[in-house]
């Protein structure tokens, strides 16, 4: 008997499942982390379920009938088919789901001002710009569409910046200057260099001092700053994320102290994917969540392209979801002629 989910209201990945039905995997549970239900959409890649947080009464089941029912919290039954990849696979499934929806949830905290400064570092084309980049998007979305709502969640004046390649010291100043009220965020990505300078890092951990003034000051004569109407102390109001392929147990000497004072001023979020089948699970997830939608494909090209991903994954340059990207990139230039490209650009000689 197929049991579905109607969610009366709940939202996943910033996106509202008010009125929404999906089969039903998993009823609804309380666990350490709240209640959940486990559902699966017709539309999933190989059928992979999707664990959503809510309350017990924010959903309703109904039979194949139609006809709603009663299943009582912690209820036993299970669509057992679909339970098959669960129990195979889910472990490390929600293992790697948990660490980047907790990097959602803590972009939004940034957001918000709740937290100062995050660290993220992961294996390159994991998806950490990504998940941030869509997060901060949809959040300003929802801000710009709650504008002058008494009920809005999101504060009016957010902004966020992206901060890609080198930055001298005097541009990581000027930087935090144009990015220093509340609500702003700054993202620093694969900007690496500034956390191997010494001067870049005083500044960066005086920007996300636990004080409740974060006063930054730059006493040196600048011309580039008196130009530009920079005052020479101002006080960091804003927050930081920093997204790095850096593993910062490997950093040693004079750098790993400030490294560490820098790690103990923000929340560190470690989301490498040590072996294939974690780069999978990775890919899998995003494909699930949209990640190929912007194509336009059609099911069964967005399956034909999975099928080569599964097929080649040992044997690609680089197993991730950029690599993914690449591959969509080819299959949406021309449908007959993808494959060979593929084969020939994206795999290991």
């Amino acid at each position: 008997m197929q049991i579905t989910v109607k969610f009366l209201r709940g939202r996943h990945k910033l996106q509202s499942l008010k009125g929404k039905t999906y089969n039903l995997v998993v009823p609804w549970n309380s666990g350490a982390l709240g209640g959940y239900v486990i559902v699966s959409s017709n539309d999933d890649i190989k059928g992979i379920p999707i664990t959503v947080k809510c309350n017990y009464d924010d959903i309703e089941y109904y039979d194949q009938f139609g006809k709603r029912i009663d299943i009582p919290p912690n209820g036993e039954i299970k669509d057992f088919a679909l339970m098959t990849t669960v129990n195979e696979e889910d472990n490390n499934m929600q293992r790697i789901r948990d660490a980047f929806d907790t990097l959602e949830e803590l972009t939004i905290d940034c957001v918000t001002g709740t937290i100062r400064g995050l660290l993220v570092s992961g294996s390159p084309g994991c998806g950490k710009s990504y998940t941030v980049e869509e997060t901060l998007s949809a959040v300003t979305r929802e801000a710009e569409a709650e504008r002058g709502s008494q009920v809005s969640k999101y504060p009016e004046n957010l902004s966020y910046r992206f901060v890609r390649g080198v930055t001298s010291t005097i541009g990581l100043y000027q930087i935090l200057w144009d990015n220093r009220m509340p609500n702003q965020v700054t993202i620093f990505d694969d900007s690496d260099n500034i956390l191997f300078e010494e001067n870049s890092l005083n500044l960066l951990k005086h920007a996300l001092d636990s004080s409740k003034l974060r006063i930054l000051s730059w006493q040196k004569e600048s011309k580039v700053l008196q130009s530009a109407n920079i005052d020479k102390e101002f006080e960091f109001r804003g927050s930081i994320i920093f997204l790095t392929n850096v593993k910062f147990e490997n950093v040693v000497g004079r750098l790993a102290l400030h490294i560490e004072a820098l790690l103990s001023r923000c929340h560190y979020l470690d989301l490498d994917l040590k072996t294939d089948r974690d780069k999978m699970a990775r890919i899998n997830l995003l494909v699930n969540e949209g990640m190929l939608n912007r194509y336009g494909f059609t099911h069964s090209q967005q399956s034909e392209l999975m099928r080569f991903v599964r097929e080649y994954q040992t044997q690609f340059r680089e197993l991730s979801p950029r690599m993914v990207s690449k591959l969509a990139d080819l299959m949406k230039a021309d449908t007959h002629t993808w494959e060979r490209k593929a084969k020939l650009t994206c795999l290991k000689t």
